[in-house]
């Protein structure tokens, strides 16, 4: 898979857009993020986080990346991020696979 990979290592943990009475609005960031077809802004990466957000590339790449972050923008306040988002499911059982290969693996 051609994914271009860009450091965002400079990109903050998280920004506070402000306050409101129903408390703070953040923003949010994961270690990497997957802009299709820009290319994948890591954080930090590990082989684990890497084949997630490759997982995010092949579905960019298939529905075409403004509709697919459409899609994740629409469906966050009902479900927030991380892995209960429906978006991030089959991401997330990828990563894990992943990390378990590797630990069994002995890597």
């Amino acid at each position: 898979m051609n994914v271009r990979e860009i450091d965002a290592s400079w990109i903050p943990a998280h920004v506070e857009l402000g306050h409101t009475k129903l408390g703070t609005l953040r923003l949010n960031f994961g270690s990497a993020i997957t802009l299709w077809p820009l290319g994948v802004f890591y954080r930090y990466k590990t082989p684990s986080i890497k084949a997630h957000e490759e997982v995010h590339w092949a579905e960019q790449r298939r529905c075409g990346g403004l509709p697919w972050f459409v899609a994740y923008l629409l469906l966050l306040p009902f479900f927030g991020g991380g892995r209960k988002h429906p978006m991030e499911k089959w991401a997330y059982h990828v990563e894990t696979i992943t990390q378990n290969l590797r630990r069994h693996a002995g890597d």
